[in-house]
């Protein structure tokens, strides 16, 4: 599968300040797959996301955080 890349301005997210509060996932809650894809600090580049390891949490985990969840679709 061929992977395009997007700069920010290319991609229909609105970039949001993540919920950094005691619902945080700890390390044990990040899995190689899940319900919802989990961004931090270690997927974004000077040109863009990087998606080399991505990680996921449930869907209780992200039920639990109040604050950055983009809205948007990738095509």
């Amino acid at each position: 599968m061929a992977v395009r890349l997007k700069t920010f301005g290319e991609a229909p997210l609105k970039i949001l300040d993540g919920d950094r509060g005691h619902q945080y996932p700890k390390k044990a809650e990040l899995h190689k797959e899940g319900f919802c894809l989990f961004l931090n600090t270690s997927n974004v580049t000077a040109t863009g996301f990087d998606f080399g390891l991505p990680e996921f949490i449930t869907q209780q985990k992200d039920s639990l955080l109040r604050k950055g969840k983009p809205n948007g679709t990738m095509s």
